[in-house]
């Protein structure tokens, strides 16, 4: 009885680990396109407005992290349409919201600083709408 106990707990836990996992995932993934996005933000910083080399350097990231995300992140979704360009619409407002931010972050606080808080504030909304909605697709059973 006790196994039987054990395997439907770990058969009700395993969506919220997988939950758990994808949002790890994804995190990795935005890391990876967070670096190329600070990046190039530093590296344009010297020749361009704050908030133009940050929107370039989000740019960069987006074609990153959409490439993680399609294939490691959100991997096995049926049934997806047009995911790179739900992918982008989700990226250009989180994009802009990005911009918003750190337009703002950028009369109180150092402009890497006001990344950051911009970046935290964009990681969230983003994973959800990508979730839910880009890579929507119902799972495949063997993922």
């Amino acid at each position: 009885m006790q196994a039987e106990s054990k395997t439907a707990r770990s058969i009700a836990l395993w969506p919220v680990l997988q939950g758990q996992m994808a949002l790890l995932r994804y995190a990795l993934a935005g890391a990876t396109g967070t670096l190329l996005h600070y990046a190039i933000l530093v590296a344009l910083l010297p020749v361009l407005a704050p908030v133009s080399a940050s929107t370039i350097g989000a740019i960069a990231g987006l074609l990153v992290n959409f490439q993680l995300a399609h294939k490691w992140v959100f991997r096995g979704r049926d049934g997806l349409r047009y995911p790179f360009a739900k992918f982008v619409i989700v990226a250009l407002a989180g994009i802009g919201v990005n911009a918003a931010i750190l337009s703002l972050m950028i009369l109180y606080l150092p402009v890497l600083l006001g990344q950051l808080v911009a970046t935290a504030c964009v990681f969230l909304v983003g994973y959800v709408l990508n979730d839910l909605w880009s890579f929507g697709g119902r799972r495949n059973e063997k993922d």
